[in-house]
């Protein structure tokens, strides 16, 4: 049972995998800045995943929230004490099983594995209690050490729950409210709940952190991902309104800086079934700033007053359909062409008597 789960995992994750390898350290996640901070992530790709999937477009889009109220667990218990470093709850979709919650803790390893292992239950039990899932039990368990860091992390997935709107809102009773937090309702919701292969949640995780021996720091975040296969010829809208469901102007926080961020793939992508090109045609409305990556180009948005919306329009051309990409056939032609002209000559030139 152990095998087919972590395989069926693989096989729903894969897009995932290939989104944290595209340029993901551009999108400054909370988990990085101690200042209040909300971000709206969308990005634009194309990805051989390889047999049997193929080349796929993938469309994905994140909220991150920084220094958050986060979730009411009792944090004066031992297994937040001066060796923690940070818990994560996170939904690990499943498929058609459903979703899993997984939950991990990292130590400073003076604590040792026993103590690191003991503590991370005492908090799956406190994130269990909160969400009314102490029904679920644990499946899957590992425990790693992170020499570089001096770290233990223990990581623990628990049996499965229905992927349905009712089971996702009961986990968002904490999510931020105001600013972009408006956003995480229904009509955002139904855009990947249930879900399925190509349309799925990506990300749901509230996060923990200490920042100092005085301070314990919270972050939530929340993401889905589409993934299509791409038409040899097509123009693709990142519509930011569309992507989230809704249909009024993207209101700001108060209380935290905000940014929109739009990542487009900038460079010739090479696949099994052809050479993909990507280029930007547009992009509304002008942006604050630009960042150029090897891969990618990141456009940002400095949030200050209420947006309509971010459209950009992109075009997509495979200039090579079922072939090898790194083919000359150009090159094979004007050898053929030179051989059968130095062979014309042989044959047809009068010969010396």
């Amino acid at each position: 049972m152990k095998k087919i789960r972590e395989k069926q995992l693989k096989k729903y994750l894969i897009a995932i995998v290939f989104l944290l390898l595209f340029s993901f350290a551009s999108f400054a996640t909370g988990a990085d800045q101690l200042e209040p901070t909300e971000e709206i992530y969308v990005a634009l790709f194309i990805e051989d995943w390889g047999n049997p999937y193929g080349t796929k477009l993938t469309k994905c889009i994140l909220m991150d929230f920084n220094e958050v109220d986060g979730l009411p667990i009792n944090t004066s218990l031992p297994a937040f004490g001066e060796y923690f470093r940070r818990t994560d709850y996170e939904v690990i979709p499943w498929g058609q099983q459903g979703f899993s919650p997984r939950i991990s803790t990292y130590y400073d390893s003076q604590i040792g594995n026993d103590t690191a292992e003991i503590y991370t239950d005492e908090v799956c039990e406190e994130f269990l209690k909160l969400f009314d899932q102490t029904d679920l039990n644990p499946f899957l368990r590992d425990r790693s050490l992170d020499k570089a860091t001096n770290t233990i992390k223990v990581k623990v997935d628990h049996d499965f729950f229905e992927r349905d709107l009712k089971s996702i809102e009961n986990l968002l009773t904490y999510k931020p409210t105001e600013g972009f937090g408006q956003l995480i309702n229904r009509n955002f919701l139904q855009q990947f709940i249930p879900g399925n292969f190509s349309h799925f949640l990506s990300d749901l995780k509230y996060s923990l952190r200490r920042i100092n021996a005085n301070k314990l720091l919270w972050s939530f975040r929340i993401g889905y991902t589409i993934s299509t296969d791409p038409e040899d010829e097509q123009e693709v809208d990142l519509n930011l309104k569309k992507l989230l469901g809704n249909s009024s102007p993207i209101n700001h926080s108060n209380q935290r800086s905000s940014k929109i961020m739009i990542e487009i793939q900038n460079k010739n992508i090479t696949t099994s079934e052809g050479t993909y090109q990507m280029s930007i045609e547009n992009i509304y409305p002008t942006y604050s700033d630009k960042e150029e990556f090897p891969d990618s180009i990141l456009f940002i948005y400095d949030v200050t007053t209420p947006i309509d919306n971010v459209i950009a329009r992109i075009k997509i051309n495979n200039g090579n359909k079922n072939g090898n990409p790194d083919f000359d056939w150009t090159s094979i032609i004007v050898i053929v062409v030179i051989i059968a002209i130095i062979i014309a000559i042989a044959v047809f030139l009068p010969k010396k008597k």
